[in-house]
């Protein structure tokens, strides 16, 4: 199928979902609900998009949302509450450097910026678990797609006291996504 006619695809869809979407609940789709099956198409799509990068193509060919929309990093977000264990592990079996955090998470990574882990407890804020952070350089707009999309939004886009702006969202397979952007 040619580039032009998916993005045709797609837009169609995402327009047919807007009014069924408004007869659901807004927080959440009920597994019996009819497009149950195809937001969860949809919702993959949407996380590909923020991950996918086209192959060969020139600027009038990508879509306006990838042009203007960059994933920086993906983090994994490990669950614990050993600090101390955890700490000598990715350091010392690992090989990570311990990269600091705050009382209730640790960063472990490399010279590269991109490399990072986080080990945490339950997030202070939230007080759920994002299994994977995904930094972008525009949430706002990630958080819009979402919205359209019909995710499940977890915890509200907000601007927290450590300088980043962020929301979670749960995946179709159930998993909290914590999408995020750093100030400046």
């Amino acid at each position: 199928m040619a580039p032009f006619s998916v993005m045709q695809t797609r837009r169609r869809w995402i327009g047919s979902m807007a009014s069924s979407h408004a007869q659901a609940s807004s927080s959440s789709l009920r597994q019996d609900h009819p497009n149950v099956k195809r937001s969860t198409r949809q919702f993959r799509m949407f996380v590909l998009h923020l991950v996918a990068r086209p192959r060969m193509q020139t600027a009038a060919t990508v879509p306006s949302y990838r042009r203007s929309m960059v994933v920086k990093r993906i983090k994994p977000n490990i669950l614990s509450n050993d600090f101390d264990s955890s700490r000598t592990f990715y350091t010392d079996v690992i090989g990570l450097d311990d990269r600091g955090g705050l009382d209730w998470i640790l960063f472990f990574g490399t010279d590269k910026r991109e490399v990072q882990l986080s080990v945490m407890a339950l997030d202070v804020k939230a007080h759920q678990h994002p299994v994977v952070s995904i930094e972008v350089d525009d949430v706002d707009q990630v958080y819009a797609r979402a919205v359209a999309a019909g995710a499940e939004i977890t915890y509200p886009l907000t601007d927290e006291d450590w300088g980043l702006r962020r929301f979670f969202v749960r995946d179709p397979n159930g998993a909290v996504i914590n999408a995020t952007q750093h100030d400046g």
